[in-house]
């Protein structure tokens, strides 16, 4: 029992890290204009945040609130080339996302 604690509290502690993860990238791109650095740190973070939450069985109490970032992320980038990696990105994990269910 002890080590499905431990894995559950590990994946908690992912899941919260790579939000937060997530969410400095997108504030930084809010800040200071989107770069491809800040979209990168986006996506990685976004993608470990999605596992952990995949893993532990809670990502649908998740996903409204996760593709709102991902909205935001696609707004800050509508202009920039950079839209066609997050756009391919995103409409990848939705059919994987809804594959799933």
């Amino acid at each position: 029992m002890y080590g499905r604690v431990e894995k559950t509290r590990e994946l908690l502690k992912t899941a919260i890290e790579a939000t937060d993860g997530y969410l400095g990238a997108e504030k930084d791109a809010v800040n200071n204009g989107i770069t491809n650095q800040n979209l990168k740190d986006f996506m990685y973070f976004f993608t470990r945040a999605q596992q952990a939450l995949t893993q532990l069985g809670i990502l649908d109490k998740h996903m409204e609130y996760m593709t709102s970032h991902m909205a935001t992320m696609e707004d800050l980038a509508k202009d920039d080339s950079t839209i066609q990696n997050i756009t391919s990105y995103r409409d990848r994990k939705s059919t994987r996302l809804n594959s799933s269910h």
